[in-house]
This record gives C-alpha cells, structure tokens and sequence, in this order.
C-alpha cells in the first residue's frame, strides 16, 4: 500500500498522512490505455496540493514543505518515530503522574495500600 505524506523539510517533522495511492483507489480499466498515464498524474498532483496546501493553511512555509508517496516500510519507520514514540512516552509520564498523586493521597490520608484499594473500589 503507499501513503502520501507532507513533511517539514527544515525538521523532518510529519505535518499530515493520506493512506491509498493510486494504485488501490482507482479502476484504471474503466480509463482508455492512452489516457491513463495522463490521468494518474492529474490525481497525483491534485493529492500532493492538498497535502501542501493544508500545511501551508497549519502556517507551514510553502518552501519548507515536502510532499512524497512513501511504501508501508518507511511509512511504518516514520509512524513509529513520530506518533506512536511520543504516544508512548506521553502515557509514561502520565502514568508516573499518576502515582505520584496517589502516593500523595496515600501519605496525607495516611492510607495504606489495602485502604487505598477499597476507597478507589468505593469511589
């Protein structure tokens, strides 16, 4: 399957993904053989503008925009990197968090853990 994706160039940064190229979304046998080649780079270059255009309506600059097809490989390296990490390390934070503030709960109620675990089943 391919992707199109919008990057900034000057960071790398992921600003926007589309799944399906198209090779998965068109009947190009409905389309005259002499047309088609004509037709897939009309479609082509109309995704890639929107790509561009939506970062540049996100107040990207239009010169440090890149717009590419990528194969599931890369997308997948790209996804990894710059959604589902961040994702990840987000819920670490918010899981330390989280204890942090039961641990402060615990000590000013001066609750023990058993305590702790029937208020949180009554709450």
């Amino acid at each position: 399957m391919k992707h199109r994706i919008s990057l900034q160039k000057s960071t790398g940064k992921l600003i926007e993904y589309q799944s399906g190229g198209i090779d998965n979304n068109i009947n190009l046998l409905n389309i005259p053989k002499e047309k088609r080649s004509k037709y897939i780079e009309s479609i082509i270059k109309g995704r890639f503008e929107s790509l561009r255009q939506n970062a540049i309506n996100r107040g990207y600059s239009k010169d440090d925009i890149e717009v590419k097809e990528v194969e599931d490989k890369e997308w997948e390296t790209i996804k990894k990197e710059q959604i589902d990490k961040p994702i990840e390390e987000e819920k670490k934070i918010r899981d330390l968090d989280l204890k942090k503030k039961k641990d402060l709960i615990k000590k000013k109620l001066n609750l023990s853990d058993d305590d702790f675990k029937i208020l949180k089943e009554i709450l």
